[in-house]
């Protein structure tokens, strides 16, 4: 899931001195870039972290930043909560061990793994990438609808669409399949035999 503390940087100071602050204080995670503030603490660019390690200590971070990361006129405040919710990642291993959870409204035995999301289902905009994992024998019992588009790919498993209140019947699909489906599309309910995991993106489209 996306950092609850942003990790930024000045961009007016030094690689050397972003460095030496940086080791002060507490980063527990892996990092794949900085946020870059200007002095009125407004969002400038990142700097991915390969690029921070390999480059001149006294360069200044300005120089040496990915600009911009975002329109201008937004303020960190607002372009630091939403970037910080759907980032620039670049490819890295994904814990498959942790960060699951019950997404709400979901009985037990469906888990999501929020990948990136800037959802906003009140302003209806943005996206949102997870992964949906459905436990073996485990179903849900009505279908579901939402307002925003949805594509689906499953990734490995089977998943059954379609079956009844206590879990029979409906058409058993395989890995790999995929779906797109817009807003207000009744789907499921879905049920997984041996379990499955499901590649979802969710998003509003601007056009409608």
């Amino acid at each position: 899931m996306a950092r609850p503390d942003v990790v930024r940087l000045l961009e007016t100071e030094t690689i050397s001195e972003a460095l030496s602050r940086l080791r002060c204080e507490q980063i527990g995670e892996r990092i794949v870039y900085f946020y870059v503030t200007d002095a009125s603490g407004r969002l400038a660019g990142v700097v991915p972290t390969r690029r921070l390690i390999l480059s001149d200590p006294s360069t200044p971070v300005g120089e040496v930043m990915i600009h911009p990361a975002v329109e201008p006129c937004y303020d960190w405040e607002g372009a630091g909560n939403r970037m910080a919710q759907k980032p620039h990642l670049e490819f890295s291993p994904v814990d498959m061990g942790s960060g699951w959870e019950t997404p709400p409204g979901y009985k037990e035995g469906f888990q999501q793994k929020i990948l990136a999301s800037d959802l906003d289902e009140k302003a209806k905009r943005g996206s949102r990438s997870r992964l949906l994992r459905i436990g073996p024998g485990v179903y849900s019992e009505k279908p579901f609808v939402h307002d925003h588009w949805e594509e689906v790919y499953l990734v490995e498993g089977d998943l059954i669409v379609g079956n009844d209140e206590r879990g029979h019947g409906g058409t058993q699909f395989h890995a790999p399949t995929y779906a797109c489906r817009p807003p207000g599309v009744h789907h499921g309910p879905f049920k997984s035999e041996k379990g499955c995991v499901l590649f979802e993106i969710h998003y509003y489209r601007n056009d409608e």
